[in-house]
């Protein structure tokens, strides 16, 4: 991974596991206190957790590793084996990290519940106490910070449940304190909800965990049916791998990213490093749309929005297809979190940008032109355009996201937008093409947004392209410190000396490095997926791309990657 964004959320892989750690020492807190287990038979056994899985991860990575989820299984195990001998939950430990972890390839690879292998172990090495805890008011600050683990697999966590309380009823033995012994938050909150071993599967989660609860504490009370019950529940998750069809979002996945900064853009300053004043108005008395394309294609009009596809070529698709209806959408919703220099243009440049919109309607006989954005523009209201005010949510801007917001159509990844009449322009691109047409000038510069993240300053600027990333930091912000650059903060990467501003570059900045790093120890929890505007099974995408089996990536339609950066 070489890009780095500088806006990022502050909970990790990592933060979540430490959480859950936290929530199962207050489960033993009360085991403590009554003597069913000690501290320091539990600190001996989590010493042993820890040297196993910092051995096998230096081995497997060739560097330090976080161990957490090493803690976390000795946890589960040790609370659910109580009374248990030291030397059975460390030889239960070991079998835990060993078979149930690492020989499958460490964390996010295994395809059975680590804890449950050790629990089964300890339940045959030696009895274990029943019921597993006991009832006491000391255990409710666990059970009730045990509920939010449940959003990582709702319906299987939910149904589990369900089957476990069902099972009790049947017994006639269902009351708050055999729902608080039984550990029935315990195991649907804690246990089943590991998203690496259960399935989000709505169908098979829901009813493959309603059985097995009902099953492991109908055929008996004892905690080696639960163990046993939750791994054939995560055997039946494996199997069940990739059965259901990819289904892309039909609704935007609604990100709410805070700006960088809030800056009024009438405000914001403006460096023009261009300088060009010879240039002087081209001939627009006889403007034919044949004369328009062609100054579009001689002077090289790009997409200004990232893309950088070739506009003549858009354009051209458009007025060639078949469509009964086109439709003009200028995309002014800048929705990264970092940028700016469109809001400046739509506020700067609107008798511009108008100008250019009456050249592309002279080209295509459009049923409509409609301005997108988030945020009111004066001077570009009342003067024939359908002003559609998009949600304040990241990526509205993408092309088939701002078709849907605003036409209410919904394209599939093989549909080409300009093919099926809709011509989404960018806000700068248009500026672009008022340029090549009205001043003859070709389209060898852009506007960007230049930020410093330290000291909180935003501007924009005017650059050629093929200037020097550094030395236009410099120039506009006159400091110094690392150096960031792409399409906006949630796709920018690290850049070097000799790196230049491309047809790609929107957004270049000082900054501190983020404080994140990459974390090899995916735990499939599914907010990736679920913070994908397309609903892409990112996770399985990244696993095979990690494996090298790029070509495999299709079956999940990664063609519908925006590379928003959200994942």
């Amino acid at each position: 991974m070489k890009t780095f964004p500088l806006i990022r959320t502050k909970w990790t892989n990592e933060h979540v596991m430490a959480a859950l750690f936290g929530v199962l020492l207050l489960y033993l807190i009360p085991m403590w206190m009554e003597g069913r287990s000690g501290v320091l038979s539990f600190l001996a056994v989590l010493g042993v957790g820890f040297a196993i899985d910092v051995s096998a991860n230096l081995i497997r990575y060739k560097r330090p590793v976080c161990s957490v989820s090493a803690a976390i299984t000795t946890a589960v195990m040790t609370i659910a084996t109580p009374g248990a001998p030291l030397w059975a939950q460390l030889l239960g430990t070991t079998a835990a990290l060993i078979f149930g972890k690492h020989i499958w390839g460490g964390t996010g690879k295994n395809p059975v519940n680590p804890a449950m292998i050790g629990l089964v172990v300890v339940c045959i090495l030696t009895p274990v106490a029943q019921p597993m805890l006991s009832f006491s008011w000391l255990l409710l600050p666990a059970l009730l910070l045990s509920l939010p683990f449940a959003v990582f697999r709702p319906y299987a966590s939910v149904s589990f449940s369900f089957g476990m309380v069902l099972a009790l009823v049947v017994f006639n033995a269902f009351s708050l304190q055999s729902f608080a012994t039984y550990g029935v938050i315990f195991w649907s909150c804690v246990v089943i909800t590991d998203p690496v071993t259960a399935t989000p599967s709505k169908a098979i989660g829901s009813v493959g965990a309603l059985i097995t609860g009902f099953l492991a504490l109908f055929l008996s009370g004892s905690v080696l049916y639960l163990g046993l019950g939750v791994l054939a529940f995560n055997v039946l998750s494996y199997a069940c791998q990739g059965l259901e069809p990819v289904v892309l979002a039909n609704a935007l996945r609604r990100n709410r990213i805070k700006k960088f900064l809030v800056a009024d853009p009438m405000q914001v300053p403006f460096v023009d490093l261009v300088g060009d004043k010879t240039i002087r108005p081209a001939d627009t008395s006889n403007l034919t749309s044949a004369i328009i394309l062609e100054r579009i294609r001689t002077h090289e009009v790009f997409g200004q929005g990232g893309a950088a596809f070739p506009t003549f070529m858009k354009l051209q698709t458009v007025i060639d297809s078949k469509a009964q209806d086109k439709y003009l959408i200028i995309n002014g919703a800048e929705c990264d979190p970092g940028l700016i220099h469109d809001q400046w243009l739509m506020h700067h440049h609107a008798e511009e940008l108008l100008k250019a919109v009456a050249l592309l309607k002279s080209c295509v006989p459009f049923k409509s032109t409609v301005l997108a954005l988030k945020r009111p523009v004066a001077a570009l209201e009342g003067k024939g355009l359908t002003v559609v005010t998009l949600p304040d949510f990241y990526p509205v801007g993408a092309e088939r996201v701002v078709i849907g917001q605003v036409l209410g159509k919904r394209l599939s990844v093989s549909q080409i937008p300009a093919k099926e009449g809709y011509l989404v322009l960018n806000v700068q691109t248009l500026y672009t093409i008022y340029e090549a047409v009205c001043l003859d000038k070709k389209a060898d510069s852009r506007f960007l947004t230049v930020a410093d993240y330290k000291t909180k300053v935003i501007k924009v600027a005017r650059v050629k392209l093929g200037a020097s990333i550094e030395k236009t930091l410099e120039t506009v912000l006159q400091s110094y410190g690392p150096s960031f650059a792409g399409g906006g903060a949630m796709q920018s990467r690290a850049v070097n000396e000799e790196d230049v501003i491309d047809k790609n570059v929107n957004f270049i900045a000082r900054a501190p490095y983020p404080a994140y790093k990459e974390s090899k120890q995916c735990s499939k929890c599914g907010f990736c997926q679920k913070g994908c505007p397309g609903g892409l099974r990112v996770n399985q995408i990244a696993d095979l791309v990690d494996a090298g089996k790029i070509g495999e990536t299709k079956r999940y339609q990664v063609e519908a990657c925006i590379q928003c950066g959200s994942c």
